[in-house]
């Protein structure tokens, strides 16, 4: 039997990897070759690309009808969401002795400045991840030995985790224990597969959390005009946010265009709640509101007919530990990856 075990590959679970790594933990994650070669639902208005990502693409149990102002990401790649991120963090509330260990890792934490990386934030504790080459961090080139591969079905034990899971590289099932199993998946992921594990197995309703998130294109290099009470605003210059917009990930430090034209990120102190409807026998989730929700991909704090998703699971087994977004409940308005990090330090492992 093995010891740990963590389902994905973006940001959640790089914190993991780095966490684990004295113990070797197995790490299965899928990608558009693996989605191939399994027999789930597509649903494109999931996908979520970038011109200069590598192509991802949604497939799943659950097919989402929900109205065109919520946007749900789901992105079936090596990297998740670390392909298309802007590497943002807050650092007010993660202890030196993490960050040092971040660093160790060879990420390093930059400061934001208009005049030298063409970021400003009106957050003082705001920084980039970013690798010794000055590249917004990719999770991939971080963790080693990822297993391609797809998940199917948890079955649980008193003391072990038992994982039926699709091994891309034998083109078949097998099914292997593990001791500990950390879920670092997409909300849509973890939907699907709660639901081939039998832990969602009724109608029920979902619920979700995030902070209220907008783009404003601006002409002023200025951030005085945003109260530090009510948002948290990142402003890109002419250069950065076309690198944002396309996914470019290298470090383009140097290139300057003197265009008086920026792009501020505004996350607000308002919040938004979302309901979803969940029908397991039609396998289709729709929304209960009509409201815009999702634009920034920090939506978190899944809940399960009321009950927050980390009690939920619980009920099934003491070895399963959430650690990506749905699984955290984001503090501030803002980045969420401090949120995240603090979410796995906290679990006492």
């Amino acid at each position: 039997m093995n010891d740990y075990l963590i389902i994905g590959s973006g940001f959640s679970a790089l914190v993991a990897y780095i966490f684990l790594k004295k113990y070797n933990p197995r790490i299965i994650s899928a990608n558009i070759n693996t989605i191939r070669s399994i027999d789930l639902l597509n649903r494109p208005n999931l996908n979520t690309n970038k011109y200069f990502a590598s192509t991802a693409n949604s497939v799943g149990n659950f097919q989402y009808k929900i109205s065109s102002k919520i946007n749900l990401h789901d992105r079936i790649s090596f990297g998740g969401n670390s392909n298309i991120w802007g590497g943002f963090i807050n650092i007010e509330k993660i202890p030196a002795s993490v960050i040092k260990i971040f660093i160790d890792n060879g990420i390093s934490f930059t400061k934001l400045d208009l005049k030298k990386n063409g970021y400003k934030t009106n957050n003082e504790n705001i920084r980039q991840l970013r690798n010794k080459n000055g590249q917004i961090i990719n999770t991939t080139n971080f963790i080693n030995n990822i297993m391609n591969g797809f998940v199917n079905k948890l079955s649980f034990d008193n003391n072990y985790i038992l994982v039926n899971y699709f091994d891309l590289k034998i083109n078949k099932y097998k099914s292997e224990k593990f001791k500990n199993v950390f879920l670092a998946l997409s909300f849509p992921q973890t939907i699907d597969l709660l639901f081939r594990s039998n832990i969602i197995n009724k109608n029920l309703k979902l619920g979700l959390f995030e902070y209220d998130h907008k783009f404003i294109k601006t002409m002023s290099d200025r951030l005085d005009k945003y109260p530090k009470n009510k948002h948290c605003v990142i402003k890109y210059d002419f250069v950065r946010s076309l690198k944002h917009f396309f996914g470019y990930n290298k470090n383009l430090d140097k290139l300057r265009i003197k265009l008086p034209f920026y792009v501020d990120q505004v996350f607000s102190n308002n919040i938004r709640n979302i309901d979803l409807s969940l029908n397991s026998k039609q396998k289709v989730i729709t929304n209960l509101q009509k409201i815009k929700f999702g634009d920034s991909i920090h939506y978190c704090n899944l809940s399960i007919n009321g009950t927050n998703i980390n009690n939920y699971l619980e009920k099934f087994s003491k070895n399963l530990f959430g650690i990506s977004s749905p699984f955290v409940k984001q503090e501030y308005p803002g980045p969420i990856s401090n949120d995240i990090i603090l979410n796995f330090i906290n679990k006492n492992l």
